[in-house]
């Protein structure tokens, strides 16, 4: 490095050992020259950007994230980083925006079909309250009004709640777009008798 201050290969080492070492200090000037050589090394950077936010330098742990972000690395550790550096720094708002897409990246598609058969598992046993979860566990993460029918169908059919049954079939009734032949038939059946009445009395 005495002779090459610019190699990056070099650097990446420097950057690397003194991170393993916990020698935080000395990752700030590799992983600074890595920077203005506009080296893209995400493995190096990462540490660099731990390196700042565990020497309480939060500007900086949040400027490197957003380096990497602008040079295409769009990930879900980046993300989380800059959204604890934020909250250190009391942008809680900014902080909770970057929260929400860290939960975004980590959770698969495939999980709305997990929580969903959880949810039809606990209604075969007569779990219904553990059904519902279920299904307002996948409705909150995936958007998805599927899952306030299925809930309204279990307060209205099984647990004959039905203040609670006109609460998600209201809510499915202002989201729900049915293409399917079966789905369109529900809507309209529950647009006709939920969709114009009044809170119901739970029955006693």
């Amino acid at each position: 490095l005495e002779q090459d201050s610019v190699n990056i290969p070099f650097l990446k080492l420097r950057v690397r050992s003194a991170y393993i070492a916990g020698d935080y200090q000395n990752v700030r000037i590799p992983g600074e020259r890595l920077i203005r050589l506009q080296e893209t090394s995400l493995s190096a950077l990462t540490q660099v950007v731990v390196a700042y936010f565990n020497l309480k330098l939060y500007t900086d742990c949040i400027r490197v994230c957003q380096y990497l972000i602008a040079q295409g690395y769009a990930v879900e550790n980046i993300f989380y980083f800059e959204a604890k550096a934020l909250a250190r720094i009391k942008q809680f708002d900014k902080s909770n925006e970057l929260l929400k897409t860290c939960i975004n990246l980590s959770i698969s598609k495939e999980a709305e079909m997990y929580y969903y058969n959880l949810g039809i598992n606990y209604e075969a046993l007569r779990q219904y309250k553990k059904a519902i979860a279920q299904y307002d566990t996948a409705n909150y993460l995936f958007k998805n009004p599927i899952m306030n029918f299925n809930s309204g169908r279990i307060y209205e059919i099984n647990l004959k709640n039905m203040q609670q049954a006109q609460k998600y079939y209201t809510k499915y009734l202002a989201l729900a777009k049915p293409v399917e032949a079966d789905e369109k038939k529900a809507y309209q059946y529950l647009k006709e008798r939920w969709g114009k009445k009044k809170p119901v009395a739970p029955k006693k």
